[in-house]
């Protein structure tokens, strides 16, 4: 079973935004009052660069990079009926990630701290997980992480 990456287009946006993991629709409600579809579709606007990964044709997951001062800002959403990802999809996510590195130099964001498969996820790509602290307007529990391009 292999995974596609591609450019992600308006069209996927909308495909995902009926599709999203429940976590991620409550994740980004507590943090920014906004729903998910609504999250998703200003992401995908300001993103310098975004992707899909596809499985066997299907839409599974939308990720993307929005720079910032230092670095750029990493999102991704996986859709409600990912159930399995073979490991190529973990190999190309390091690949990937190297590359994003090359263009940005550091990635960070933050994910809820029930996000175990995330969490356990970022730490195998040698994300560096900071402790648990309360954000946004519902005071949930977050981890921020962060990663920086190893010039050496």
């Amino acid at each position: 079973w292999m995974v596609n990456k591609r450019i992600a287009t308006m069209e996927d946006v909308e495909c995902i935004a009926g599709r999203m993991r429940q976590e991620d629709v409550e994740e980004v409600w507590a943090l920014a009052r906004m729903s998910g579809r609504d999250a998703l579709i200003h992401s995908f606007q300001i993103s310098r660069e975004c992707w899909v990964g596809e499985q066997d044709g299907k839409v599974f997951c939308i990720l993307g990079c929005v720079p910032g001062e230092t670095g750029a800002t990493l999102w991704m959403l996986f859709t409600s009926d990912v159930r399995y990802l073979p490991m190529s999809f973990f190999r190309e996510s390091k690949a990937h990630l190297q590359v994003m590195l090359d263009n940005y130099g550091r990635l960070s964001n933050y994910t809820d701290s029930k996000n175990v498969f995330i969490l356990k996820w970022l730490k195998w790509l040698g994300f560096t997980v900071e402790p648990a602290e309360l954000m946004g307007i519902d005071g949930k529990l977050c981890h921020r992480f962060w990663i920086e391009r190893s010039d050496g």
